[in-house]
């Protein structure tokens, strides 16, 4: 595996990844990632990763982030 690249969006910590004709996108907030994956072949060279996350997508990402992160807060109080 090998990182891409690194940046910060929106709140949230992206890092790109190689691996197995595949990349990557991790997303990480907090205690919570999320990670796409995209194959090589169909896509046409290296996007712009930053470009890619701005705007709805990291909107919706945000969301689903704070979607888990209520199922985490819940899950934490269950097994405490």
């Amino acid at each position: 595996m090998r990182v891409i690249k690194e940046f910060l969006s929106n709140n949230i910590r992206y890092s790109v990844f190689t691996w197995n004709e595949k990349f990557l996108l991790k997303a990480e907030k907090g205690p919570l990632e999320v990670t796409l994956k995209f194959n090589e072949l169909d896509l046409l060279g290296e996007p712009d990763w930053e470009k890619f996350v701005e705007g709805n997508f990291s909107d919706q990402v945000n969301k689903q982030f704070d979607q888990l992160g209520n199922l985490y807060k819940d899950a934490l109080q269950e097994l405490g």
